[in-house]
């Protein structure tokens, strides 16, 4: 009973982040993965009903582009993802997936949730977060009961906070060499390959999510999720971060510079270099990037172009 008070006494102040558990305390301030309570399951924030509005919203505006679902296992049109929610809604689903994603441009009150959220950081690393973040990139997720996320890593620092439903998610270290190598890095950046599972590695540190729990994914983190026996429903709030997207360009300079069977240094290993390699993606980049891809992918983009018209000249 104290427990709900004291979350609905934080829901009432405006903080998002409830608690952290003093054993979670030191692997936050190691910039590992942890585990804390939120605020934002008692709120019923999001419901099927509220996922179904945010859809149309999205398809009157033909933003097509945020909205990715599945049946079946199956990729759905953009124009039908509304037949996933009724799927899920009759109880009539088989691995079905929902993910719309800058919810917070969409709706006012994520926009609100991401703010304080963000402040919320800022109070428990005693730093100023907001100004560390070139924009904040908040997805939701909506999932059939015992749906499996496959293994991946993200490029944002990210916060999932579980609202409806259970779910385990299963991270591990991006710091250890035998989970994430740096030509894991490139590539991912280079070409977004995905990043390979390595057998030895085992399963990783499950954090089991009930509605009000969050966990913290590291920046580059690899993990997978297991689903629980319900509907679930989980908000993802990524922070795509100015030394995150800076460490990019220098990954995707040094993918072609080892395609061109160069050895290139290491981030971090040469500060002249890093400079040189962030420049010139900072040349090629959009301006003033909308979108994620935007953001991380657009200066890769154009630098991929002579390479690629190289390959078709000289057949390598």
């Amino acid at each position: 009973m104290a427990h709900n008070t004291a979350e609905a006494r934080s829901s009432a102040n405006g903080k998002i982040i409830v608690s952290i558990a003093s054993a979670q305390l030191p692997r936050m301030r190691s910039v590992n993965s942890f585990g804390f309570r939120h605020s934002l399951a008692a709120r019923q924030l999001i419901t099927l009903d509220g996922v179904e509005e945010l859809i149309r919203h999205y398809q009157s505006q033909k933003r097509y582009n945020l909205i990715y679902s599945l049946i079946n296992s199956k990729e759905i049109a953009p124009q039908d993802a509304l037949d996933a929610v009724a799927a899920l809604k009759s109880s009539e689903y088989t691995n079905t997936w929902i993910r719309l994603t800058q919810v917070d441009d969409a709706l006012p009150e994520i926009r609100d949730v991401t703010k304080s959220f963000i402040q919320d950081l800022s109070d428990l690393y005693g730093r100023n977060i907001e100004a560390e973040v070139f924009k904040p990139f908040v997805t939701l997720f909506v999932s059939s009961p015992n749906e499996i996320t496959p293994y991946h890593f993200d490029h944002t620092w990210n916060f999932l906070l579980q609202l409806k439903g259970t779910k385990t998610v299963y991270l591990f270290d991006q710091n250890d060499p035998q989970v994430l190598c740096q030509t894991d890095l490139e590539n991912w950046y280079g070409r977004h390959c995905p990043v390979p599972k390595r057998e030895n590695c085992g399963d990783g540190m499950p954090y089991f999510l009930h509605p009000g729990d969050g966990v913290h994914h590291p920046v580059n983190a690899p993990h997978w999720v297991q689903n629980g026996p319900e509907i679930s429903i989980s908000l993802s709030i990524g922070l795509c971060l100015h030394e995150s997207n800076r460490r990019a360009k220098i990954h995707q300079v040094n993918y072609i510079l080892r395609k061109f069977g160069l050895n290139p240094s290491l981030p971090s290993a040469s500060s002249r270099s890093d400079r040189l390699k962030v420049s010139l993606l900072d040349l090629l980049s959009d301006r003033q990037p909308d979108t994620f891809h935007s953001a991380v992918f657009s200066g890769r983009d154009r630098m991929m172009l002579p390479y690629r018209a190289a390959r078709k000249v000289f057949r390598f």
